[in-house]
């Protein structure tokens, strides 16, 4: 299987919610977890968790083992996680998130850019410190929180400044769907400054999604005190 094969399938597998939660589960659990205790977590028939168990063993997020029994009965079917709990909750969030963000375009047929701008826009009203305050650090922070590993680089006349994206957390989505998944994300940056204010997005320089790099041109409408020389 192709490390492109490998994405794809953990890009499906994590754009449903009910799997998600069940990944979850999985990856926080001190031990192996068996299909009826997934069904409670997951609001949802045995039958239903294990059609999502193999999705997960198939894209290779979680291992299906035998129980090891001592006494009488069948053994039952266990399921571990196989990444860090703590990274792969980052990555699961921010599957949702997209999953969630697609739907809703489906369903109220508005353009991705246009609900990625309502998602931002909420986003930033969830933002302290200095992020509330200053357009240009929230969307950093909230890119961050996507997954993106943002850098911001600031040009002398503290009025330029890129985002440069080094991580496309959805590189097996948008393989698929450059469009959507770049306009969405486009939209949720256009949210974020609308909300903050002092900031404008100049441009979105697309890169090929496996290689990342996509940048967030933008413009202060105003220069931060100690950047560059007031005019």
């Amino acid at each position: 299987m192709t490390t492109e094969d490998t994405e794809r399938r953990v890009a499906f597998a994590m754009a449903d919610a009910t799997r998600l939660r069940v990944l979850r589960h999985i990856e926080a659990a001190a031990a192996p977890v068996g299909v009826a205790e997934l069904a409670v977590v997951a609001g949802t028939s045995t039958q239903a968790v294990r059609r999502h168990l193999t999705v997960l063993v198939d894209a290779g997020l979680a291992v299906e083992e035998l129980e090891h029994r001592t006494s009488r009965g069948r053994p039952r079917l266990l399921y571990r996680g196989t990444r860090d709990a703590a990274a792969s909750a980052t990555d699961a969030s921010a599957y949702e998130r997209l999953a969630v963000l697609q739907a809703t375009a489906r369903r109220t047929h508005q353009p991705p850019h246009l609900v990625g701008r309502a998602e931002g826009e909420a986003l930033a009203a969830t933002l302290d410190g200095a992020a509330a305050s200053d357009a240009v650090l929230a969307v950093e922070r909230v890119m961050a929180g996507e997954g993106f590993a943002p850098r911001v680089e600031e040009a002398a006349d503290g009025q330029t400044v890129d985002v440069v994206l080094d991580h496309c957390p959805f590189s097996a989505a948008a393989a698929v769907d450059p469009a959507g998944v770049c306009q969405l994300h486009l939209g949720m940056a256009e949210g974020i400054l609308a909300a903050i204010g002092g900031a404008e997005l100049a441009a979105l320089d697309v890169n090929d999604a496996a290689v990342a790099g996509c940048r967030l041109r933008l413009q202060r409408t105003h220069v931060l005190e100690g950047q560059g020389n007031m005019p």
